[in-house]
């Protein structure tokens, strides 16, 4: 993938902080935009709206609106012995609303890399999350261990029970 790991990061962070089942590790550790659990209410809503509709098209008119409607200046910066990559903040100053706007941006980067069909369901039929797959041979399918566990053993029981 092409994209900077800084918004790969801001991604997953935002998926973690905006689906309530998605592993919250990352969060914890204090995400990559220094984003905490105090950001979620906001940022869940601009997240599940943003990814309402997984297609390009969809995805890159919602990303291009929440930059404008938190007023965002993107620039091309150099941090953490990272190479260069952009970057998106408000002009609003403030946490939730940077993270917004670095979300969005990491949306737009996706889109342009091609990479739009990493962003998928989890495959947990129970569980509404948003999965971004960034392995490299794209085998990601759900969005948290307890959720793969549950389809698990809900897969182990079923065959016990044709048995």
């Amino acid at each position: 993938m092409r994209e900077a790991r800084c918004s790969v990061g801001t991604l997953q962070t935002a998926l973690a902080l905006a689906y309530p089942r998605t592993d919250r590790r990352r969060i914890l550790a204090g995400g990559p935009a220094g984003l905490t659990a105090e950001d979620a209410p906001a940022l869940r809503t601009a997240v599940q709206d943003a990814l309402a509709s997984l297609s390009e098209v969809d995805l890159t008119r919602r990303a291009n609106a929440l930059l404008a409607e938190h007023d965002a200046q993107v620039a091309l910066v150099r941090h953490d012995m990272l190479s260069w990559h952009l970057h998106a903040t408000s002009r609003r100053r403030g946490r939730t609303s940077d993270a917004i706007s670095q979300f969005a941006l990491s949306l737009l980067l996706i889109v342009a890399a091609g990479d739009q069909d990493r962003l998928t369901n989890c495959a947990d039929t129970t569980c509404d999350s948003i999965v971004f797959d960034a392995s490299r041979n794209r085998s990601r399918r759900f969005c948290s261990t307890a959720c793969g566990n549950r389809h698990a053993v809900a897969a182990f029981r079923e065959r016990r029970r044709q048995e």
